[in-house]
């Protein structure tokens, strides 16, 4: 559960670093899984 979760966070923290730095990344593309999170 522990592992989980800690892929959950890093992902979502690479995500929001990738949109944030680059103006070409998809907006709609989802960090997880995807169509929902």
């Amino acid at each position: 559960m522990f592992t989980i979760h800690m892929v959950c966070l890093c992902s979502l923290q690479n995500h929001a670093w990738y949109k944030q730095k680059f103006e070409s990344y998809p907006p709609h593309r989802k960090a997880i899984i995807p169509f929902i999170l």
